[in-house]
């Protein structure tokens, strides 16, 4: 590969891995990091089920995951629907299934996997909680096939806002941005790869040894500080929508006004 391009995908592996690592201070303490194995645990007990080998959870996994799921809140929040990084120039030669606003890990993998099993197989399929899902002719099978496919290793997460959830899947730990999964930056090997279980203790040693109270209570004002910001710009957008539809609700009026006095003016003259 092109000297250039190694470089490239170097940063880019190091930027990842700094945006798992550093998240894990404040999230693992409010549950949310671990919540987020929460979505490999239930890939593998569904690969289980299949009788297929589980997933290892890998900080560079975790961190893409990370960052698409924001890419996608952030994107939806823009108001162009909900989207992969992925389709978007940023593959980095991982799968990915995304979901938005169901209520549980479970639910998301209701429609991932046990709906679109149905489409694939074209066979009724009953859930682990008995539910039933009948098979929608052309329907979707993308989700369905990443989950069973002969990926190696994973990382899931949600957004920010908590809505969106996403998994990625890896045949190996590696960035490829820029041609052939091959031709791609391998970050660690198979050592770096850990069962849910492992990822966990691992996280809770990092906050116990790295992270102090002073630190977590500044992260959290300064979420509260971004959440506040957030609802401020919010706030300013719709103030600036409304005035917009005033003004154009205004310039009617005057095109209207404007036309009825040449109107008038017009019948005068005539008269």
């Amino acid at each position: 590969m092109r000297r250039s391009t190694t470089s490239a995908a170097l940063c880019l592996a190091a930027a990842l891995l700094a945006v798992a690592v550093v998240p894990a201070r404040a999230e693992t303490v409010e549950g949310r990091d671990m919540h987020r194995l929460d979505i490999v645990d239930e890939c593998n007990r569904i690969r289980r089920h299949e009788g297929l080998p589980e997933l290892k959870v890998t900080s560079l996994g975790t961190a893409i995951a990370m960052l698409n799921a924001n890419w996608s809140a952030d994107t939806m929040s823009g108001g162009d629907g909900l989207q992969h990084a992925a389709n978007n120039g940023a593959s980095l030669r991982w799968g990915e299934n995304l979901s938005w606003n169901y209520a549980s890990v479970e639910d998301s993998f209701v429609g991932w996997y046990w709906s679109e099993k149905a489409n694939a197989t074209g066979g009724a399929q009953v859930d682990f909680n008995g539910g039933r899902h009948e098979p929608s002719p052309g329907g979707e099978t993308g989700h369905y096939e990443n989950i069973i496919d002969g990926y190696v290793v994973t990382g899931g997460a949600y957004a920010s806002d908590g809505r969106i959830m996403v998994q990625d899947f890896g045949l190996r730990n590696i960035v490829a941005p820029d041609g052939a999964y091959g031709d791609g930056v391998e970050i660690a090997g198979d050592a770096k790869s850990y069962t849910t279980a492992e990822y966990r203790a691992l996280l809770d040693k990092f906050v116990s040894e790295n992270v102090s109270a002073d630190l977590l209570a500044s992260i959290e004002r300064a979420e509260g500080d971004l959440a506040s910001l957030t609802s401020q710009r919010k706030a300013a957008e719709d103030e600036l929508r409304e005035l917009h539809n005033v003004c154009a609700e205004a310039g009617e009026k005057y095109e209207a006004a404007y036309e009825a006095a040449q109107t008038h003016q017009w019948g005068e003259n005539w008269s």
